[in-house]
Parts: structure tokens; sequence; C-alpha cells
């Protein structure tokens, strides 16, 4: 069954006059942080009511774009990634003042992409370098190589954790998604490789319930697979027999005609969102009668080049985009 909703612009930001790639909620909070090209970490704050509190910025030790930022799960600590092929760690307290705790080096160039695991026992890293990188949370701030795994053959744009935090999965430029999970000896070793067509997959993202892993690529293709039957069968799927494969279950091309950068379940599940180069962001409703579709439902025109998303809830989805500008909208049934 699918039921309307509305989305409202809650607020529009000038954060940076540079741009803006990555935007994450803080566990729990009406907070967040935004990173860019301008090498500095904005932690923007809102009341309970969604309305602008204050915008703190803090210049940061990287050399070059902060690509992406990612909580731990307890909000405490803040990881982040740079083009000057270091990740760095910092606390952040009550007042949303940081402190740098740790720098972590080991890729060769371009860091791409963060992600911690649900447990917070682990980070994970990619970059331009091809590889993937697993680093174990050695409290209070020191972080030990778990795994690097050279799997992919091209950048790797998107790490990303189930959140039962048994499962990775990493996408890139030559057009695959690979799944990690740990092995006997406790490294993160490949299980499962998938080719979609010939372009760069963007970004993934779990369903809240890690039932589902959504995908999307630079030729506005939405993709969705079903994670326990990756688990259960761990092959190789061949592009042009992906959709009768026992794993991929959903594809759809999307109306946004340029890349689609990110893509980002709400909780719930409910819905399904993705950004792109020219057309914003759409929010589509998942439903399942039989077989797994995605309704579009609402198309939200930003204006500028959105580079990454992020739910609160199921009713708060922040945005930023090249423009240096955030942008929060609230989901409301009808």
């Amino acid at each position: 069954m699918t039921t309307t909703f509305s989305v409202t612009s809650v607020g529009n930001y000038q954060i940076s006059e540079e741009i803006l790639w990555s935007v994450e909620w803080r566990p729990n909070k009406n907070e967040l942080v935004c990173s860019g090209a301008d090498r500095k970490l904005y932690m923007v704050k809102f009341d309970e009511n969604y309305q602008l509190v204050s915008i703190k910025n803090f210049v940061t030790e990287s050399l070059r774009t902060i690509r992406s930022v990612a909580w731990s799960p307890c909000g405490r600590l803040l990881a982040t990634c740079s083009f000057d092929s270091i990740s760095r760690v910092y606390t952040v307290d009550a007042d949303l003042q940081i402190e740098l705790v740790s720098e972590i080096e080991g890729h060769d160039s371009e860091v791409k992409s963060i992600a911690w695991d649900s447990n917070g026992l682990f980070l994970a890293t990619c970059g331009r370098d091809c590889t993937v990188w697993v680093w174990e949370f050695l409290p209070p701030n020191e972080f030990q190589c778990a795994t690097v795994v050279h799997q992919h053959s091209l950048d790797v744009k998107k790490v990303k954790f189930s959140h039962g935090g048994n499962l990775l999965v990493s996408c890139g430029y030559d057009s695959q998604i690979i799944f990690y999970e740990q092995d006997e000896e406790e490294e993160w070793t490949m299980t499962d490789s998938y080719k979609i067509g010939q372009t760069t997959v963007w970004s993934v993202s779990f369903s809240p319930d890690d039932r589902y892993l959504a995908a999307c690529t630079a030729d506005s293709r939405i993709y969705i697979f079903d994670v326990e039957l990756v688990k259960k069968y761990c092959h190789l799927v061949n592009p042009d027999s992906a959709p009768d494969s026992n794993a991929f279950i959903y594809e759809m091309q999307s109306t946004q005609c340029l890349d689609l950068m990110d893509i980002s379940w709400s909780d719930g599940g409910r819905y399904l969102a993705t950004s792109s180069r020219n057309d914003g962001i759409h929010i589509f409703e998942m439903t399942r009668n039989g077989n797994v579709f995605l309704n579009l439902k609402q198309v939200v025109h930003v204006g500028s080049e959105v580079n990454s998303i992020s739910w609160r809830g199921s009713t708060h989805l922040a945005c930023v985009n090249d423009s240096g500008c955030l942008d929060l909208y609230r989901v409301d049934e009808e």
C-alpha cells in the first residue's frame, strides 16, 4: 500500500564559498557536520523544531579537500578523510568543539570515503589508489591496520558497513560493487563481486534492517540487491544476466539525467533518496507486493549539483551541493 507525502524546505544555509562534498547527522542529535573543498569542518546545530541554532566552522589540519565525514556510533568521535591521503579523527564535545586525536596514514593518494562499523570497532577507508583499508580502533585514540584489500581496478568511491557491522561494501569507477566479510583469521576478505553496467557506481546504502543494498550509478540507474542472497550464493554476476541472478532483484532508470552522486535510506526503510548532478533530489517510496519496486514520489529541485544527502530519522533530509549550501527538507505524510 502506498501513501502520499509532501516535502517542504526547512532552510537553506550558505555554509561555504566552495564546494561542499559531505554531510552527516550526529547520532541521536539535531546536529550535523559538513565538509568540502575549503578544508574546514562545519558543525551545525538545530533546535527541536529544526530551526537553526548555530554554525561553527573549524580550520583543520587537512591540506586538501575533506571528501567524506563519518560519526562514530556513540557520536563522540568524528572521522574525516582528505585528498591529502590522510584520514583524521576528532573528538567532538557537547558544545561542538573539536580536537584532533588521530591521523591515519596508508593510502598513496586521495582518500574518497570513510565509514565506521556499527559497533565502533572498525573504520574503513577507500581511495584513488584502488584500495580498501580496514582499521581496528584501539581506544582511546589509536587505529591499527587490520586489512588492505586490492580488488578494485580503478578509483574506489564509497565504503559502507552494514548496520549489523558484519558486512562491508565498496563501489567505484570500475563499475564494481564488492562485498567483504571477516574470515576465521578476522581479516576482511572479498566474498562477492558484482559488475553492473559500464559506468561508475558512486554510492551504496544498506536498508535499516540490512535486508537490501541500494546502489546508484553515473548513468542514473538504481540497483537493489537482496543481501541475504548475496551472502548465500557468493558468486560473480555477469552484467548481462544480473536481472535474473539470485541476489540482484531490482533495477530502474531514474529520470535524473546525470550522475546519481549519493543514495540513502530513511530510518524504517520506507523512503530511498538519491541526489544528482543536475536535478537535485528524488525521493522514492519502497513497496513490496511479491516484488520490490520503487515509486517516485517527490522531486526536489535544489538548483545545484547535490553531492551528499543524509536522513535524520524518516522526516528530515539534509543535502550539500557545489554552491557551498546546506539545504534541509521535511517529509510529511498527507
